[in-house]
């Protein structure tokens, strides 16, 4: 049991006065701001609250003490606690929609490429038979190296861009 020195600086009759430390190896204590703070986050999490309430009512010698650590276990676990998680849990899902916003660009930009893509050999088609390229005014080494991409990348049945854009290597049906 704790005691309390009287007025006088002298223990009650049959108890001894003796220095302590702090229970749990000092951790729980309001002896100043860190401490404080430190004990009761300990409270609201429901981390042992119910020791700490003890150890204060056996030194103190009074249940008035108990009202403050009901009041915590209340206010602050059950909601306190909770709203840090709703917090919490808003940005997250605000996280989550700017990935999902990004993921949707991406795909839409990766569709029109595709679109892109597949237009530009129709319309270099078109604008060979207008007479503004001919097979004929292609030089050989430029003709090799469309066929050679073609039959690399190309498999049979589809039409491949890097046959007419050498700097794009992507086959499309």
């Amino acid at each position: 049991m704790f005691c309390q020195p009287d007025t006088e600086g002298t223990c009650p009759e049959d108890y001894r006065c003796v220095e302590h430390t702090n229970p749990n190896f000092g951790l729980t204590n309001y002896d100043n701001m860190f401490y404080a703070v430190l004990t009761t986050f300990e409270i609201i999490t429901l981390e042992g609250w119910t020791d700490t309430m003890y150890i204060v009512r056996r030194s103190e010698g009074s249940y008035l003490y108990d009202m403050f650590f009901v009041f915590c276990v209340i206010f602050g676990a059950f909601f306190v606690l909770n709203l840090m998680i709703a917090v919490q849990f808003n940005f997250l899902n605000v996280a989550f929609d700017e990935i999902d916003k990004k993921k949707a660009a991406d795909k839409e930009r990766a569709i029109k490429e595709k679109e892109d893509f597949a237009r530009k050999p129709t319309e270099e088609a078109t604008a060979s038979n207008m007479g503004s390229e001919s097979e004929s005014q292609i030089d050989e080494e430029e003709l090799a190296k469309r066929r050679g991409c073609c039959s690399r990348f190309n498999p049979p049945g589809t039409t491949c861009c890097c046959c007419y854009a050498p700097k794009q290597r992507a086959c499309f049906q």
